[in-house]
C-alpha cells in the first residue's frame, strides 16, 4: 500500500503493483474506505508543492555554487600563470642588467682574438 501525494489526490492510499513505476506496468487500485478533509487535502498539496519548490531552488544554488567555483579554480590558476611569469620576466631583467652593467665596466671576461 502507498499513498499518493499528488496534487490532485494528496494522502489519497493505494494498493499497487510491488515495481510501480519501475517497469512500465502503473497498475493500482484505490483505497477508498478514509476519506480526508477538504482542507487537510489543501494543505498537503501546498506543502508538497512548496517542497518541490524548495528542491528546484536547492538545486538551482547548486548548481550556481559548482559553476563559481570552477570559475575561482581558473581565476586562480590564472593568478598562479600571471606570478610565474612576473617572476621570469624580473629574473630576465636583472640577468640583462648584470650583463650590460659588466661589459660596460670592462670586466666582461670575453675572449677577444689577437691580430697579427
Amino acid at each position: 500500500m502507498q499513498t499518493s501525494w499528488s496534487e490532485h489526490n494528496p494522502a489519497r492510499r493505494f494498493w499497487s503493483w510491488p515495481r510501480y513505476r519501475e517497469d512500465e506496468s502503473n497498475f493500482f487500485r484505490w483505497r477508498d474506505r478514509e476519506d480526508v478533509d477538504i482542507r487537510s487535502k489543501y494543505i498537503i498539496s501546498r506543502l508538497a508543492k512548496r517542497i518541490k519548490e524548495l528542491e528546484e531552488a536547492l538545486a538551482r544554488y547548486e548548481s550556481h555554487v559548482e559553476s563559481n567555483q570552477v570559475v575561482m579554480k581558473e581565476k586562480k590558476k590564472r593568478k598562479c600563470c600571471n606570478l610565474k611569469l612576473i617572476v621570469l620576466i624580473v629574473i630576465v631583467c636583472f640577468l640583462f642588467l648584470s650583463l650590460t652593467k659588466n661589459v660596460k665596466d670592462g670586466s666582461c671576461r670575453c675572449v677577444q682574438p689577437k691580430l697579427p
